[in-house]
């Protein structure tokens, strides 16, 4: 182009090649180019800046082309820009006008809006290098908005996935899977699909995703990930890992942790350990070795019991340890902030749990008024592997920060904690709320709620509470305080079951503006309780002390030796003091007298056997 006369003798022309804006090309006189050093395949298009001697001339734009060089594995693209879905080729198969599109709402990748009863299209990958004989492993992160329900009993997709040499449907002539009649039952998810692919022949392969549902269907589906890996012979993953994480240090702590056989090939041999990051430095806390073979592609969970070395907070990860592992990359697993409590601190030994399980932003805490007050009863066996009496000197509720509150900063609240027993097993019904006039405040303070998921909110009890568990335990809560969000937490709760009968429901809440004591009949009851970890000290009432099956009888004031040949008796207080120690051989009974507290006793037979048990005169 050119609005007048120009000295055509001196033209020379500037080239730039997008989107990478590399100048191929200064001081260029041919009319055509050959550009030689694409990079990978992309959609490229070029600037022809004219250049004479009277000055610059107005600048060309050449049409977009797919062109470059193949894809190297591995390869994973999350579409965060338009550039990276613009290597991507997309086909309106039954021309009905509805295609994929790059979009960044809702999710940004290949979106699928679709309105039709019919679809025939598809989103096929740029080119990717591939040797014949090698297992490659393909996973599409697949979004889909709507979700089968009542309104919509034929929410169901149909689609596979597909492979060949070109960029056309009648290339797309290998089928890895197909998926009939699918259907999810929640809003807006993303559902991964993995699959393996092995090349007959080496060669540029093209992935194709054929979206072919013919029923009547409304919805939005898009591909928001994909990614391609040569799937090793040897390559163990380390997934993920949970347990506690408010451990005390010196004290053993247990772990779990998922790991994965992501190789071609079984494995019969590996250690997982639990480790403390120290920069680049990973500080074994304990570990497992595991001779149990797990099968290519299959999962397993590993125990570990770890020891804190250090108190504070610090990084925590899980780490595999596999001979001969070909890929280093997903060794360890994502790390944890660990708050380890100082050495002598009361270790969490306790879990209350159970089937069903989920999470709640309103039980048991919700910021939707300026009053919160929720009360759940527990029963003798949840306390698993507990009897007798236990001392109760911290308590933890487990909850994940709300990702979708209206502000993210920290929250502090005030809080009481309030426990008693009762022999009522449910709450039942608003009436059934037990005031907290018949309880122990057992805490009187504040906590807060931050940023993260798999929280423990501590308590560290001002009065320890002796829990008898003949009874039932009633645990409550009451919070004072405001939030910029009504629900900052989701607290992790069980026996989330709300299709129960309600008089069997164990829990309630109540809030209010003015007063944190319900009012006969208000409120309402919940059928879960929240998940809770506890520090207990285990005591043994005097009367109900034996040791060494029913040959030792200690009832407080006097031991009594049936049938066992006692050579020593020895007592000590809680300081280490020994308050009785005897040589008792050939005496049936030894009166001790003790006054009330808390006793270590230790026994020594003729044989050598020890006994040792810890117990509290009344």
């Amino acid at each position: 182009m050119h609005d007048g006369w120009y000295d055509e003798s001196s033209i020379k022309y500037t080239i730039t090649r997008y989107p990478d804006e590399k100048v191929v090309a200064e001081n260029y006189t041919g009319t055509t180019f050959t550009d030689n050093e694409l990079l990978e395949i992309q959609n490229y298009y070029y600037e022809i800046k004219p250049v004479t001697s009277d000055g610059e001339g107005q600048v060309g734009v050449s049409p977009k082309v797919l062109a470059g060089k193949a894809l190297v594995v591995p390869y994973s693209t999350e579409f965060e820009f338009e550039s990276d879905a613009s290597s991507w080729t997309v086909i309106d198969g039954n021309m009905d006008g509805v295609q994929f599109t790059y979009s960044q709402f809702p999710i940004d990748g290949l979106i699928l809006d679709m309105y039709s009863s019919a679809n025939d299209d598809y989103a096929i990958s740029p080119a990717f290098s591939l040797k014949a004989g090698k297992a490659y492993k393909i996973v599409y992160d697949v979004y889909f908005s709507s979700c089968i329900s009542d309104l919509t009993p034929d929410q169901y997709h149909d689609f596979r996935f597909t492979v060949g040499n070109g960029i056309t449907a009648e290339s797309q002539n290998i089928e890895l899977d197909k998926i009939e009649h699918f259907s999810t039952s929640q809003y807006y998810s993303v559902i991964p699909f993995e699959m393996t692919f092995v090349p007959e022949t080496d060669g540029e392969y093209n992935f194709g995703f054929n979206y072919m549902t013919q029923n009547p269907i409304t919805d939005i589906i898009g591909i928001e990930r994909f990614s391609i890996e040569e799937i090793l012979e040897k390559d163990l993953s380390a997934v993920s890992f949970d347990g506690e994480m408010s451990p005390t240090e010196g004290e053993p702590a247990e772990y779990s942790v998922k790991v994965k056989n992501v190789g071609a090939k079984d494995i019969d041999a590996y250690q997982v350990q639990i480790v403390r990051l120290d920069g680049d430095n990973k500080v074994v806390l304990g570990s497992t070795d595991v001779t149990e073979k797990i099968e290519s592609n299959a999962e397993a969970t590993v125990k570990v019991s770890a020891t804190p070395d250090v108190d504070g907070d610090f990084q925590m990860a899980a780490v595999v340890v596999l001979d001969g592992d070909q890929n280093a990359l997903n060794d360890v697993t994502e790390a944890k902030t660990v708050t380890s409590y100082p050495e002598g601190t009361k270790p969490f030994n306790v879990l209350l749990t159970g089937d069903n399980t989920s999470i709640n932003a309103r039980f048991p805490i919700s910021f939707y008024s300026q009053y919160y007050t929720a009360q759940s009863i527990y029963y003798p066996e949840d306390f698993t592997g507990q009897t007798g009496t236990i001392t109760i000197h911290r308590l933890a509720l487990y909850y994940d920060r709300n990702e979708f509150d209206v502000d993210m900063s920290d929250v502090t609240f005030n809080a009481e904690i309030y426990l008693g027993v009762t022999d009522n097993k449910y709450i039942g019904t608003p009436s059934g709320y037990i005031p907290v006039t018949g309880q122990t405040k057992v805490f009187d303070g504040t906590n807060t709620i931050v940023d993260g998921k798999d929280r423990m909110m501590i308590f560290e009890l001002d009065t320890p509470f002796e829990y008898d568990l003949s009874k039932n335990l009633v645990f409550t809560i009451v919070k004072d305080g405001v939030s910029p969000g009504m629900f900052p937490a989701q607290f992790k709760v069980y026996n989330d079951i709300w299709d129960t009968p309600e008089a069997e429901w164990r829990s309630f809440r109540f809030e209010d503006e003015v007063s944190p004591e319900p009012m006969t009949g208000a409120g309402e009851v919940v059928p879960c309780l929240p998940i809770m970890s506890l520090a207990v000290e285990t005591t043994v009432g005097i009367k109900d002390l034996t040791l060494g099956g029913d040959g030792i009888i200690f009832d407080g004031s006097s031991v009594t030796f049936n049938g066992i040949d006692a050579v020593s008796l020895a007592i000590y207080d809680l300081t280490g003091r020994t308050v009785f120690n005897d040589v008792v051989t050939g005496r049936n009974t030894i009166e001790t007298n003790l006054s009330k507290g808390v006793y270590v006793v230790k026994v020594v037979d003729v044989e050598g056997n020890s006994y040792t048990k810890k117990v509290r005169v009344s």
